[in-house]
């Protein structure tokens, strides 16, 4: 042994071993798990729905609990066949690791960034009240509240977009949605907070 330098194939992170001294090992047999931590690859199904708005190098954004931070890769493989059962197609994607948090086998939400829209009115998944497939959203007019109908688009990280029934500079209440009725006056946190610290 002392005789040998076993040389990896490439520069990565030794983990632990898979044969101990005094094996016998034969060509092309592992020894130890060497992973390359500064670039992670992610692999992820898309309905096929999606396809024609894939292409390698479109963005893709990795988060995985309970890490606070999200991570951008880009995808270099569009498998040209879909999956049969599932009707999706598998995308990998390439991940910069810089501090090594991503670890191989880590499962995670991925998020693909399939189209940009400029100067879209947005609002948080959680403001929209759904009955049925109809959308509404409380506005807030003269201090009270009041429902409006609304055309929803693409959800996406969190908001949502509204395509019509909004317009830019409308108050939309987002929380406590549960507590309050079409006309119900309405009070910003901002004005409360002041209320009670005023007393």
């Amino acid at each position: 042994l002392r005789k040998h330098t076993i040389k990896a194939p490439f520069a990565g992170t030794i983990g632990s071993r898979v044969v101990s001294i005094g094996d016998f090992v034969t060509v092309g047999e592992p020894m130890v798990n060497l992973e390359d931590l500064s670039l992670v690859k992610v692999e992820f199904n898309v309905p096929q729905r999606f396809i024609n708005r894939l292409s390698r190098g479109q963005v893709v954004r990795i988060a995985i609990n309970p890490l606070p931070q999200l991570y951008e890769g880009t995808v270099y493989l569009i498998d040209p066949k879909l999956d049969t059962d599932t009707r999706t197609v598998l995308v990998k994607a390439k991940v910069p690791n810089p501090d090594k948090a991503l670890k191989p086998g880590m499962f995670c939400t991925v998020t693909i960034v399939i189209e940009k829209i400029e100067d879209a009115l947005t609002v948080p998944f959680e403001a929209r009240v759904s009955r049925g497939d109809k959308h509404f959203l409380y506005i807030v007019e003269e201090d009270k509240a009041v429902m409006r109908k609304v055309q929803l688009g693409i959800f996406a990280e969190g908001s949502v977009q509204v395509l019509e029934g909004l317009n830019p500079g409308d108050r939309v209440i987002v929380a406590g949605l549960q507590k309050i009725g079409p006309g119900a006056p309405v009070k910003e946190a901002q004005e409360l907070s002041e209320t009670t610290s005023n007393r």
